[in-house]
């Protein structure tokens, strides 16, 4: 199991990842009822991607896990790419608003602006797992504590995630700047 620097290194990654995931939903959902003529649809829109995203992106870092790699580099380069995904996502959603699409096309481009930053999303998160807990041996004692106290510090952000976003950042700067600013908690956290 990961200690020293490294492991509150990665302790740090799992809460803001949690705080950055969550606020980032806030954010897709206000910004998606800007086009969807339904908040409904909006948030089912918004849901369904980051989901479908964050489990596809598991689902390819299980067949990743398998190999030998510097996990430490690769949890890095993968926050600063999900950070470089947020504010592409923020370039999509702009131009559909500007353009005026209140078609299903709308739905389409709010996929294309969510998926990638979900997908690396749920990459990342197997990944700082493994660091955390070690060469992935089931058998030490210590593992299930381990992945307990990476997910509680990952809920706690992402409960302060949901406030931040909704309660503070939309009301104070707005949907840009707070999609900007999620992005800045990824490259952080990179």
């Amino acid at each position: 199991p990961t200690a020293g620097a490294t492991g509150y290194l990665v302790l740090l990654y799992f809460f803001l990842s949690g705080l950055a995931s969550l606020a980032l939903e806030v954010i897709w959902f206000r910004m998606l009822v800007l086009l969807l003529p339904a908040t409904t649809y909006a948030f089912t829109t918004m849901l369904a991607t980051v989901l479908g995203g964050i489990s596809s992106g598991s689902a390819v870092a299980a067949r990743w896990l398998r190999r030998d790699r510097d996990w430490v580099a690769v949890l890095s380069r993968l926050n600063l790419a999900t950070a470089l995904a947020v504010l592409v996502s923020l370039l999509i959603l702009a131009t559909t608003y500007a353009m005026g699409w209140w078609t299903s096309g709308t739905i389409q481009a709010s996929v294309v602006a969510i998926l990638p930053s979900a997908f690396l999303m749920g990459l990342a998160f197997p990944i700082a797992l493994r660091v955390w807990t070690g060469n992935g041996d089931t058998g030490h004692p210590d593992m299930a504590r381990r992945i307990g106290v990476a997910y509680g510090i990952n809920m706690s952000g992402a409960i302060a995630g949901a406030v931040l976003g909704g309660f503070v950042l939309l009301p104070l700067v707005g949907s840009r700047t707070s999609l900007a600013i999620a992005s800045g908690i990824y490259l952080l956290s990179g």
